[in-house]
């Protein structure tokens, strides 16, 4: 297959350098071929210099990067946001008059010709520091507010994608790069999109995570990339996406049982395809070190190398017990709050509110919580006596860290639902320290705590 990539994602914290050389790695080691890389305001660009984030790189130290990871025979795919996703360009209060609707910073008014020239510029700084391309990811993927302001709800919907998307990529095709876009918010309807592109130039990333929470399946792995095949029928070129860490996941371990299958069936669905990308959404928080070895060609083998003291089976029995979490309970955490990807941290009293507005996901909470914490201190317990000397910067030391800050957390809630002693304030702030202490490894400083902040502001 042509792509065999996995993510590296900056949006929401910036990682150190030395976790996204461990990244690259990584997937030489596993055999991949390419890196999707979104890096968004950490580079210090000339298109926007508004946008940058307080620890970006300049354009010569990701140049340096991207010099280590082609070393490594991984080719470079640049992911540049154009419709939705945009929180860290539409933020800005020069850049305000380009969204889509005023009170929502996420995504870009497609009609605007400011916001089509806007991107054409940021995509030709893309191509010039990331140098010679075959493909280019233009993002696309859950904008929910498109085509929602006075002047674009007049237009139809998937012309205006193709119009848009055309726009600000046709430097690109011209240069001979193929445009790479997520399939989400056209997979409902694949056809009236592949009417309104030239054959052959656009290609989808088709991503497939898992059911959602409220279903009786929340658990099921999500193995169905059986869409695919319907794409490629169209004259699509895809690349199957699955994810080592994604919505759903607690934001300190992810989930073993979901996600290895996950990404086998992506791969397998994407090698007669164009292939496929092991994404990695940091949005989520969950350790990069503690991913890695889904990245592997055979995942369940790879992560029962990292605990050497279990055996096998009993090391993959208790990677799924330990990282176990119920996803509905994302509805109550400060991780991604706001249905945004700005790293806001919640506000006072959000617990409360959405204890309101959801009351079955405030029961189930209620009825569970007590038994999962009691499943993960057991599952860790196992791992710990078998591990006795981990390292605490090893995968089984991460591991240990987060399922105590995990069991941490799910007090937290407990105390916060009325089912267990509320947390004092003494404790929520040693939770918060050590949790700044946990991402510290793979963050720079001032990311790992206001990820922290987002975790435990929740509290109060």
């Amino acid at each position: 297959m042509e792509i065999n990539a996995i993510h590296v994602d900056l949006n929401s914290a910036m990682l150190r350098p030395e976790t996204v050389r461990a990244m690259l790695r990584a997937a030489a080691d596993a055999g991949k071929n390419a890196v999707l890389w979104e890096v968004e305001d950490k580079i210090r660009w000339e298109s926007c210099p508004d946008v940058p984030h307080p620890d970006a790189m300049s354009k010569d130290a990701f140049r340096a990067l991207l010099d280590e990871s082609r070393a490594l025979g991984l080719e470079p795919i640049p992911l540049l946001q154009t419709f939705g996703h945009a929180e860290y360009v539409l933020s800005k209060e020069r850049r305000k008059a380009m969204r889509e609707l005023p009170e929502f910073h996420d995504c870009y008014c497609t009609s605007d010709p400011d916001a089509r020239a806007f991107l054409r510029a940021f995509a030709a700084e893309y191509r010039e520091v990331f140098g010679p391309l075959r493909f280019f990811h233009f993002g696309g993927d859950e904008a929910y507010r498109f085509g929602s302001c006075p002047l674009c709800s007049k237009r139809d919907r998937f012309g205006l994608y193709a119009e848009h998307l055309l726009d600000v990529t046709a430097e690109t095709r011209a240069a001979g790069v193929r445009v790479l876009i997520w399939d989400d918010m056209v997979r409902h309807d694949p056809a009236r999109l592949a009417a309104a592109l030239p054959p052959g130039e656009v290609a989808l990333c088709h991503w497939v995570y898992g059911p959602w929470p409220d279903g009786p399946d929340a658990f099921a792995p999500p193995t169905d990339f059986s869409k695919a095949a319907e794409l490629a029928a169209l004259g699509f070129g895809v690349a199957t996406c699955g994810a080592a860490s994604c919505w759903g996941d607690d934001p300190f371990l992810p989930r073993y049982a979901r996600h290895a299958p996950n990404l086998v069936s992506a791969r397998a669905a994407g090698a007669p395809l164009l292939g496929s990308v092991d994404t990695s959404w940091t949005v989520r928080l969950v350790p990069k070190r503690l991913q890695l070895p889904l990245f592997a060609a055979d995942p369940a083998a790879a992560l029962a190398r990292e605990l050497p003291g279990l055996a096998p089976d009993a090391a993959l029995s208790a990677l799924r017990r330990v990282s176990r979490w119920e996803a509905d309970w994302q509805h109550f955490l400060g991780v991604g709050w706001n249905g945004m990807k700005d790293s806001s941290p919640p506000p006072p009293g959000l617990f409360a509110q959405r204890a309101a507005e959801r009351p079955a996901f405030l029961e189930r909470l209620r009825a569970n919580a007590a038994a999962l914490r009691a499943g993960v201190e057991a599952a860790a317990a196992e791992i710990a006596a078998a591990h006795p000397d981990a390292d605490p910067g090893s995968f089984a030391g991460i591991l240990l860290e987060g399922a105590a800050l995990k069991c941490g957390l799910v007090r937290a809630l407990e105390g916060a639902a009325g089912a267990g002693p509320a947390l004092p304030a003494d404790g929520l702030a040693a939770l918060r320290a050590r949790t700044a202490a946990y991402y510290g490894r793979e963050m720079t400083p001032g990311t790992a705590a206001r990820a922290a902040e987002i975790v435990w502001g929740v509290f109060g």
